[in-house]
């Protein structure tokens, strides 16, 4: 059943699909914003069980990474908008469990204040339309963010007056400034010479195992000429809510700040407020979510060998985690369940056990 809806706030077409869960009401709209003085006019997704007896009162609001815009398939076609690209990964789960979710393409906004704030704005309309359209108030709101969205959700753990109960950091940056500038100072030093540097030598620049080198290319590549990074404003480790933090040990776009960070939550006394997660062998972005095709394209434009394009997809998958995580973070804020304690896992294996 396909059902158009146009009023006057959004431009927004939306529809009956029927999902994993039976059917879902999505929305895919413009929406005005009003943050920091400014207006923006940005894309975005809404979708909740269509029967309002199936939602569990939650709403998740997904932080994509980068600054937003298209999505490419490895051969460059346009294949998406960033306000869907974390479907895969917490999107369609979250759906598939109750909840409600909505994200925004910021498109052309990455993890900065200015991000948080359009987050924070786009997560308080989209409490009041859920309100509209189901008929109750929103019990609860998440944050979800990747990579760069993991930025905006590391501040959004730390801003004293977060509109989010809970907060769920995939792969994120920001974990500190001053450590990923120095690290990626050294890798564009020393990147240029790879083929003459002991590998378990670069191993200790980079931050993952030898065993990761299959990945080192993408970042060692893009790091040439591009020191200083993209993060400008730093983070203290100081949460303030529940916050889910998932990890790839072979990750060398963050992992290693990532645990800075952890370090952070422990000198700030915060640690009963963050748990950390470290999945086995995952790269930066997961073996099934289909943004590999993305970085894949943009390593092809870098001039990576199309064996550097193929390994950039055989990384552990960090989803089912992330998913886990997403249901322990509920528990938690909602029902007072304390998630498990900080582990590192293999792939694939449960947190719900």
């Amino acid at each position: 059943m396909v059902r158009r809806d146009f009023f006057a706030a959004w431009l927004a077409f939306a529809f009956i699909a029927t999902g994993p869960a039976g059917d879902v009401y999505e929305e895919r709209a413009t929406i005005t914003l009003d943050a920091d003085g400014k207006s923006y006019s940005k894309r975005f997704v809404l979708r909740y069980p269509d029967d309002a007896a199936g939602w569990n009162g939650r709403l998740v609001i997904g932080a994509h990474g980068g600054s937003g815009g298209d999505n490419y398939s490895r051969d460059g076609q346009v294949i998406g908008t960033d306000e869907v690209s974390l479907d895969d990964v917490i999107g369609d789960h979250a759906v598939a469990k109750g909840f409600a979710y909505a994200s925004v393409d910021r498109d052309g906004i990455g993890g900065s204040a200015e991000g948080l704030n359009l987050t924070k704005e786009f997560a308080s309309r989209m409490r009041a339309h859920v309100f509209e359209k189901l008929g109750r108030e929103v019990e609860f709101t998440y944050l979800a963010g990747l990579s760069m969205g993991g930025v905006i959700a590391r501040y959004a753990a730390e801003d004293q007056t977060t509109p989010f109960d809970g907060v769920l950091i995939i792969v994120g940056g920001g974990g500190d400034v001053a450590a990923s500038r120095a690290r990626s100072k050294k890798m564009a030093e020393l990147w240029p010479r790879i083929d003459r540097i002991d590998a378990e030598a670069y191993a200790q620049v980079v931050g993952t195992p030898v065993q990761a080198q299959r990945f080192w290319p993408f970042m060692g590549t893009s790091s040439v000429g591009r020191a200083e990074g993209n993060v400008r404003d730093d983070t203290t480790g100081a949460v303030v809510v529940p916050t889910i933090e998932v990890a790839g040990t072979y990750d060398d776009f963050v992992y290693p700040e990532i645990l800075v960070y952890k370090e952070k939550v422990r000198v700030h006394g915060a640690s009963d407020r963050h748990r950390l997660y470290e999945v086995e062998g995952a790269w930066h972005i997961s073996n099934d979510d289909d943004a590999i095709s993305s970085f894949q394209f943009v390593g092809s434009r870098m001039g990576l060998s199309e064996a550097t394009l193929d390994a950039m997809a055989t990384g552990a998958s960090y989803l089912p985690t992330v998913h886990d995580s997403l249901l322990l973070l509920d528990a938690w804020v909602s029902r007072g369940e304390l998630p498990p304690p900080d582990r590192s896992l293999r792939e694939g294996t449960s947190l719900l056990l």
